[in-house]
């Protein structure tokens, strides 16, 4: 593997973790996590403008794909509200390959 591949293999390892050491320590969760997520919106949205348009029969796998990552999201809070770090992290990283096929 080269060298820029595992380097940012380990940054993206360390900031996945730091976000959701950061989730766990909040003392507002919701606010926190949906923040983030209006954040990003923010920062990813001149993509929707510079792209072509999205076709419509994309649309469902769209909305799909936000309401499982708003249960995923809503999840992962009570998890983290319940939960020690140690536990919930490692168990919330290893159930998305568990919903993916193939």
């Amino acid at each position: 593997m080269p060298l820029t591949a595992l380097g940012l293999l380990l940054a993206a390892a360390l900031m996945h973790t730091t976000w959701n050491l950061l989730v766990k320590r909040a003392k507002e969760k919701q606010v926190f996590i949906w923040c983030s997520l209006i954040a990003g919106t923010i920062i990813f949205s001149p993509l929707l403008v510079t792209s072509p348009l999205l076709l419509v029969t994309i649309w469902p796998y769209l909305i799909s794909s936000a309401l499982v990552e708003s249960i995923y999201y809503i999840t992962l809070i009570r998890a983290y509200e319940n939960g020690d770090f140690s536990l919930v992290y490692p168990m919330a990283r290893g159930a998305a390959p568990a919903f993916l096929r193939d």
